[in-house]
């Protein structure tokens, strides 16, 4: 009873820390069999009673990120103004990519970055 209670008490400041809507982003996933790639962002959906932060991942995947196990942080005001100016958004591996114009952007926070590659833009061409 005393780890419920516990747990529930920190459910609540997280609700309170990334309402429903908050954009985050991955950092790193514990022991999950089929986990979610460090990098990839997505929305809060719901904080449950047990600190489980409920989340839609712009790969398409929805998962709960578990208290203590994994890792995740709120997206910075920045990050959040240069999704906004995105045409378009892609989430390909690890890797959140933003469409400008005929450009696509690789985010910092990549698995690309991890690894010690940095790659600036991607161009497509028709």
């Amino acid at each position: 009873m005393q780890d419920f209670d516990r747990l529930n008490r920190i459910a609540k400041r997280l609700q309170e820390r990334y309402p429903r809507g908050t954009r985050i982003v991955l950092l790193s996933m514990g022991n999950d069999p089929n986990p979610i790639l460090p990098g990839t962002r997505g929305t809060v959906n719901v904080v449950d009673d047990i600190a489980t932060v409920h989340c839609t991942f712009d790969n398409g995947r929805t998962l709960g990120i578990a208290y203590g196990e994994d890792s995740f942080r709120a997206l910075t005001a920045e990050e959040l103004a240069e999704e906004s100016e995105c045409e378009d958004q892609e989430q390909v591996g690890g890797m959140h990519l933003c469409r400008k114009s005929d450009i696509w952007i690789c985010s910092p926070e990549s698995e690309a970055s991890d690894r010690g590659f940095r790659i600036t833009a991607i161009f497509l061409y028709p």
